[in-house]
């Protein structure tokens, strides 16, 4: 009952979020995709949303109904999915803070759409994602609802895959040589390019400037052999 409870918190403050952020954004007024969707996208979502949605409040509201659904995980993974779940919402939370206006559920970017690099944009380019990783993973974690977490990590898995690449393909288009410059100092998903110049930068610089030296006198050492080859033969 009490992992049923905090599931059940999770998507309610997730619905609620989302409605807020939904509707600052105007997105209500819009038609749910964008005519850069492909059909087939559209069908895939619709195929395994709907197990998906069924899962979820099948496990809310009819939790001894289909029993061939679920798995058994040990307690400490329940409670890790459900730390994973606050964590994940709470990221959500700073990404729709940070995108306000900007806010969007399909990969159309509208002509108002500014480049977003500031709070966790600021390290990775796309932590909405990351952030719906989290949460279906302690979905599943939490309900032990084989249904929810291959339903969820299979809908979440194509968006971080083949979705991703026409978006940045769009976001290039739209931004040019800026988006390409804060895409060479972020990463896609989690922040391993901070966190290397955190932990290596300094001796990355030291390697750097030694490097850099050495090339110098090499140059140095070179010149002087093609000037003294250029002079004249006297002998």
């Amino acid at each position: 009952m009490g992992y049923r409870v905090v599931f059940i918190c999770l998507f309610c403050f997730l619905t609620a979020l989302r409605f807020h952020y939904k509707l600052r954004a105007g997105l209500f007024r819009e038609p749910p995709f964008s005519r850069e969707e492909s059909a087939a996208f559209i069908v895939y979502r619709a195929v395994l949303g709907t197990p998906l949605l069924a899962a979820t409040v099948q496990y809310c509201f009819l939790p001894g109904r289909m029993a061939f659904s679920y798995v058994s995980f040990p307690s400490w993974a329940r409670v890790l999915g459900a730390v994973t779940g606050a964590l994940s919402l709470l990221l959500l939370a700073c990404v729709h803070r940070s995108l306000g206006a900007n806010f969007s559920t399909s990969i159309f970017v509208r002509p108002g759409h500014r480049m977003i690099d500031t709070g966790p944009y600021r390290w990775v380019r796309h932590p909405m994602y990351l952030a719906y990783f989290a949460l279906f993973l302690s979905a599943f974690l939490i309900s032990e609802n084989w249904i929810i977490g291959s339903c969820g990590m299979a809908i979440i898995g194509m968006l971080m895959t083949v979705r991703l690449k026409r978006e940045e393909d769009i976001l290039v288009q739209r931004f040019g040589r800026r988006y390409l410059r804060y895409s060479r100092t972020t990463g896609r998903f989690l922040p391993w390019r901070a966190l290397r110049t955190a932990a290596f930068g300094r001796s990355g610089g030291a390697r750097a400037a030694g490097t850099n030296g050495f090339s110098r006198l090499f140059k140095a050492f070179g010149a002087r052999a093609d000037a003294s080859c250029d002079e004249p033969d006297v002998s």
